[in-house]
Formats: structure tokens, sequence, C-alpha cells
């Protein structure tokens, strides 16, 4: 299964695979909720790579880099 960034992702249901972040950022993620293993949904994409993704209850807005380093899978096995 090929992953991608977030970013890139469509819409349905993603599986977290990894953050390629720094541990500070990727523990700050994680403590949001958004940590492998998190089933996200993308909500909107903007024009320079920033993404909103919703992670349970929790709505996160990612700037364009966060979102690239963020690895997704889509959940049902389709191409993400």
């Amino acid at each position: 299964m090929r992953s991608i960034p977030v970013s890139q992702a469509g819409s349905g249901a993603l599986r977290v695979i990894g953050l390629l972040l720094p541990p500070d950022q990727a523990s700050r993620l994680s403590d949001l909720g958004l940590r492998p293993g998190a089933v996200v949904r993308v909500l909107r994409r903007g024009a320079d790579g920033g993404t909103v993704v919703a992670c349970g209850d929790t709505r996160l807005a990612l700037d364009g880099g966060t979102a690239a380093r963020v690895r997704v899978v889509a959940e049902d096995g389709a191409a993400p």
C-alpha cells in the first residue's frame, strides 16, 4: 500500500501511517490526536498546500509544510 502526503489526499477515510516531522512537532500533533493509526478526513485544502483535517471531533489546520509530511493511506484500501 503506497502512502501519500495528506496534502495530496482525496476525500474519504485516511489512516495516518507516519509523521515525518521534528520530534517536538510530531509530539504536539500526537497530543491533538493526529498520530500514526489515527483515521482522518480532509475537509479543506488551500492553494499553498495547507490542509484542514478532521480527526475524531477535532479539526486541525495544517500549514503546507506540515501537511506534506503527514503520510496517509486510504482506510478502505483504495487509492488515497
